[in-house]
């Protein structure tokens, strides 16, 4: 088993090296095509024919050099390696004789790439990654146009249902002092936003349920950025 293994290692290797540089067994391969027409041809000559009519004959015998030739160059490497090889050499040199072909679709395949990773990169941190609270797998999102906070606050009550409820809407505000504000996204949300998602203040305080008063003081939660 062992040299049957080295042998199988062995012819691996050298067809691999004939996929990747095909030319290093062109001699020996000229060399054994040539050893079997001049077999041929001193066959058919001693058959009675002449030297002319025996290459002729060999040659037919043989069933085409450029075929034998394309056979075995199938046999001693991976034919799909060496198709791939000549297709890039092909497409290597059409766009080398075209560069402004070349630059349309070097761009072309440059903005499709981007524009896929910067789609992906949106589904993933929207859609495939669990969100960075407690308990993400729990939460259920509840899409409605308008729901009133009169109809969250009494969810929020349901502690036999739900651990917790929050409403929230999304949101543009003039963020900035005098004469430098700049307009950034947020959201509205109730006080039991942050409480439900278990998150905590880097400093200062979160919103809570006495936010949601109508006698309340304004509040704002920023993010470090």
């Amino acid at each position: 088993m062992p040299h049957v293994a080295q042998a199988f290692l062995r012819r691996a290797v050298l067809r691999l090296r004939h996929a990747v540089s095909p030319s290093a067994g062109e001699p020996d391969l000229t060399r054994e095509m040539a050893s079997h027409l001049s077999l041929l041809e001193d066959d058919f000559v001693r058959r009675g024919m002449t030297r002319v009519d025996a290459r002729f004959a060999a040659r037919r015998a043989f069933g085409g050099v450029a075929l034998a030739r394309d056979l075995h160059r199938d046999a001693r490497s991976y034919a799909w390696l060496d198709d791939l090889r000549r297709d890039l050499l092909y497409a290597a040199r059409t766009l080398r004789r075209t560069p402004g072909f070349t630059v349309v679709a070097v761009l072309t395949l440059a903005l499709g790439i981007g524009a896929n990773t910067t789609i992906f990169s949106l589904i993933d941190a929207v859609l495939l990654r669990w969100l960075p609270v407690r308990d993400a797998r729990q939460i259920v999102q509840i899409g409605a146009s308008t729901l009133p906070y009169p109809v969250v606050d009494p969810l929020a009550n349901q502690r036999d249902i739900f651990a917790g409820a929050f409403g929230y809407g999304t949101a543009s505000f003039n963020v900035g002092r005098p004469g430098a504000v700049e307009r950034t996204s947020g959201a509205f949300v109730s006080g039991s936003y942050y409480d439900t998602l278990g998150l905590q203040a880097v400093a200062g305080r979160l919103l809570a349920r006495d936010d949601d008063r109508p006698d309340a003081s304004p509040a704002a939660v920023i993010t470090d950025g």
